[in-house]
């Protein structure tokens, strides 16, 4: 049966002597259930103690239903329970009561009276607070798989705890204090007080210890965080860290990996590959993280990284294609090994390495391309495969053209250094193996006037050879078609009209438009400028030498 009794109205029968004092009820003698404390359990055990002038008394024990201290709502939860006189007496009254905001949200009193004394004697106003959950724990820091490598100047855990009554979390290791080292498992670490759902670091762990270099993951940890109920969150010791002081070990740059798809590449050079390949030596680390390759261009924003998570050997050594680049750039190349603490190490090389890119006859069209070799010799076999064309062909000494197919003829004929390739392909496609050799490929071209032979032609397919400037067919005309031989003419020239026709060929343009036609000593198409490993015809009408590097 409920009742309901408001506590002002029951002190003010008390005073006015209403109710006889002639018993007396302490609660909670025992200590069982101290006033203004929490509880970490929701069964709830009620002591009581009441002295008096009768053998036994019949007490009723109310709770409150809520935590307000307005209006209080009492509820008898116990109606004549039997207590001997002056013995400690306990009794449960519920086991089910809910988690609660503070100490005081519950109050609870006790009514007692006898045969001998029935107006009894009222105990009330004791307080108390249930707290049955332990603190939620999220670790914030390490994260993957709760270990975490350090240099040990940064050695900390972080942590976000909640809880309705937040207290304190201990940190521990298996850290010898005394030695600096690992030896017994010590959980006498400051504790560090947290607030509910608030992230935070225990991190005087690094100001106040000497982490020694140990990077076999050695070191174990773990924590215990408490509310101030009573109630603790505890992790185990199978957690793991390392710490790691030491670099990767010195590594290089392997000449011999750094290379187009087909051909070798060396410090400072120039090709068509945008991709091109790198190879490393592996650096010797216990606790490798990665390889950061850097190609950036100096003084500006444009940097190409790219990471490389596989260590390697000293039996496999690493290469890797970087990623597109862009044309017509130097890049500087940087690689850094980097261990899981953080530790770093460059490549042993301090003046680096360089890497240009040129788009020059890169892009092939479908159809017929020209395509100057600016670099060492090719033969037509090679060239074919390597550019995916279905016919190579070159226009040889004699002023024939000798072309090899899959399977063919020709295939050993060679590209020398300086001189133009035929390719037809069947689809547009980039080629990427045109490495820049300036010291091999020379400035000097000799134009044929062959007209001894019905077979033969005056043409002469020519590439411009000067590796530092572009050069128009009107600087051309003006140092072929000389009156005279001497400073600024061509070797042999002596009349206005030794280069009659130009025809400049342009791979990129449609197929309509990818001859640009000249006449010696007019203006039109005068302008047009063609770089180092473009080609151009000639029609000549006398043998002359031509030198790209004075024109």
């Amino acid at each position: 049966m409920k009742m309901k009794i408001f506590i002002p109205i029951m002190m003010l029968l008390f005073c006015m002597g209403l109710v006889a004092a002639a018993t007396v009820v302490n609660l909670d003698p025992a200590g069982n259930l101290a006033n203004a404390t929490y509880q970490t359990s929701s069964t709830i055990t009620y002591g009581i103690n009441v002295t008096g002038n009768q053998t036994t008394y019949d007490c009723d024990l109310y709770t409150t239903e809520n935590g307000s201290t307005q209006s209080q709502t009492w509820t008898k939860v116990v109606n004549n329970y039997p207590v001997p006189n002056a013995t400690n007496t306990n009794f449960i009254a519920r086991v089910d009561v809910a988690d609660g905001t503070g100490a005081t949200n519950y109050t609870w009193g006790v009514f007692c009276s006898g045969l001998t004394d029935p107006a009894g004697d009222w105990s009330i106003n004791a307080t108390f607070g249930v707290d049955t959950t332990e603190p939620v724990v999220t670790i914030n820091f390490p994260t993957a798989n709760k270990v975490w490598y350090t240099t040990g100047s940064d050695v900390r855990v972080g942590l976000t705890v909640t809880d309705t009554n937040a207290d304190t979390c201990v940190f521990g290791s298996n850290l010898n204090q005394s030695s600096n080292n690992t030896g017994t498992y010590d959980t006498t670490f400051n504790s560090t007080p947290y607030t509910t759902a608030t992230a935070f670091n225990i991190s005087q762990l690094s100001a106040s210890y000497n982490w020694e270099d140990n990077n076999t993951g050695a070191y174990l940890w773990t924590y215990t965080c408490n509310d101030s109920a009573g109630n603790e969150a505890t992790l185990g010791s199978n957690y793991t860290f390392y710490v790691d002081s030491t670099s990767p070990a010195a590594f290089g740059f392997k000449t011999a990996d750094f290379k187009t798809n087909n051909v070798a590449l060396w410090n400072y050079t120039t090709a068509t590959d945008y991709t091109p390949q790198i190879g490393y030596a592996y650096s010797v680390e216990l606790n490798f993280s990665r390889y950061e390759i850097e190609f950036f261009i100096s003084g500006n924003s444009t940097t190409v990284k790219l990471n490389d998570t596989t260590q390697g050997s000293s039996a496999a050594n690493r290469t890797i294609n970087i990623t597109t680049l862009l044309a017509d750039q130097t890049y500087q190349i940087n690689i850094t090994a980097y261990d899981l603490a953080g530790n770093s190490q460059t490549l042993t090389e301090q003046a680096g390495y360089y890497y240009s890119t040129d788009s020059t006859n890169r892009a092939l069209k479908a159809g017929w391309n020209l395509v100057g070799n600016v670099g060492n010799a090719f033969n037509l076999s090679q060239i074919l495969t390597w550019s995916g064309a279905t016919t190579a062909s070159i226009w040889n000494s004699t002023h024939e053209f000798q072309s090899h197919v899959s399977g063919g003829s020709y295939g050993a004929s060679s590209v020398s250094a300086g001189e133009v390739v035929l390719l037809y392909l069947g689809a547009d496609t980039n080629f990427g193996d045109l490495v820049w050799n300036t010291s091999v490929v020379g400035t000097t071209v000799d134009l044929l006037n062959a007209t001894d032979s019905e077979d033969n032609s005056d043409w002469n397919l020519v590439m411009q050879k000067n590796s530092t400037v572009d050069i128009d067919l009107q600087s051309i005309d003006n140092y072929a078609n000389c009156d005279s031989v001497g400073t600024g003419c061509a070797s042999g020239a002596n009349n206005a009209t030794n280069v009659d026709y130009m025809s400049a060929y342009n791979n990129s343009a449609s197929s309509g438009a990818k001859y640009i036609s000249y006449v010696a000593n007019w203006s039109i198409n005068n302008a047009t400028s063609l770089t180092y490993g473009e080609t151009v015809w000639m029609y000549v009408d006398q043998n002359i030498t031509l030198d790209w590097s004075v024109i």
